[in-house]
């Protein structure tokens, strides 16, 4: 098997998909091969040739990314760039066109780069089309049916998600997939979280994410910890609210894009603070010896929410 680990998520997480799913004819999957005169990176054929025609429960997202879908754009002159870029995703619009496409110039982990908007300057949006999916169906079928759920922007001096990673899986988190320093994808029996930012510069430090859970309170106690723990700061948060009625994002028919999911998005509610559960530790990870300025903020917010105490600056370790 192509993709074994990508397969068992994706069947975890919907089940029965395997009865309905159906993969690209060898055919187009050749055709969409000519158009770049290059090998396609192994999970996109493992994608194509899974669900590359009909992918059951999930069809309002991947609709837009099957092989005919692509190869039709091909033909109507939507997408004329050949190699090393591949167009594989089209939201089709009459006024304007949304594109996704990899930059097969820029292989990573039998992958490659995500680019979505217009070729010379879009935005890449993952390193990989493997974190970019399942960081989205883990939100579909976990994070926003859950009864609780927020979401905010995790901020660090450094790099960010070794340190994350490290925390969660103290806290009995698992990483289902292998991601990037731009993602990630985790996993406990009473909650799930996605995390990502836009691949550029400047980004290591920053990380946007969602978490749905049963409990508000192990919640706050999750983020008090990773608060803790180390030097991160949590804003932007939207508060921990009621979802949607279970598995209603699964039924429902999109005819937009995907919500990105690696980019910040305000709110105007306000933020709720992680309650602090643990104790600062005499020896933090990654803590500095110089004072940390306060965050700044994206200029798209129009307004700046009041930080409450638990969000406050916490002492140093002498």
């Amino acid at each position: 098997m192509l993709e074994p680990e990508m397969d068992a998520f994706v069947r975890r997480l919907v089940p029965g998909i395997e009865h309905s799913w159906k993969g690209a004819s060898a055919e187009d999957i050749e055709d969409l091969e000519d158009q770049v005169d290059l090998e396609l990176p192994r999970f996109y054929r493992w994608f194509l040739s899974t669900m590359g025609a009909d992918a059951g429960p999930l069809n309002h997202l991947m609709e837009h990314f099957f092989a005919r879908t692509i190869l039709a754009g091909y033909r109507m002159g939507d997408f004329d760039h050949r190699s090393p870029l591949l167009m594989i995703a089209r939201f089709y619009d009459p006024m304007m066109s949304t594109h996704y496409y990899y930059d097969l110039s820029r292989p990573v982990r039998n992958d490659a780069f995500v680019i979505r908007g217009r070729p010379r300057d879009g935005v890449v949006m993952a390193e990989t089309l493997r974190e970019y999916l399942g960081s989205f169906i883990l939100e579909l079928t976990r994070v926003d049916p859950a009864s609780q759920r927020c979401g905010g922007v995790f901020r660090y001096a450094g790099t960010l998600k070794p340190v994350l990673d490290e925390i969660l899986v103290d806290l009995g988190f698992q990483c289902p997939l292998e991601t990037g320093l731009y993602c990630g994808v985790y996993e406990r029996s009473d909650m799930a979280m996605t995390c990502s930012v836009q691949v550029k510069p400047g980004t290591l430090g920053l990380l946007v994410f969602r978490i749905g859970g049963s409990n508000s309170a192990a919640i706050r106690s999750v983020l008090g910890t990773i608060t803790t723990e180390a030097d991160i700061e949590i804003s932007g948060s939207s508060g921990i609210h009621p979802s949607l009625p279970p598995n209603s994002m699964i039924t429902a028919t999109r005819a937009a894009p995907p919500r990105a999911v690696h980019q910040t998005s305000w709110s105007d509610t306000a933020p709720v603070a992680p309650a602090h559960t643990h104790a600062p530790k005499t020896a933090q990870r990654g803590s500095r010896t110089t004072p940390r300025s306060p965050p700044r903020r994206p200029p798209s917010r129009p307004t700046e929410s009041p930080r409450s105490p638990a969000q406050a600056r916490r002492p140093r370790a002498g």
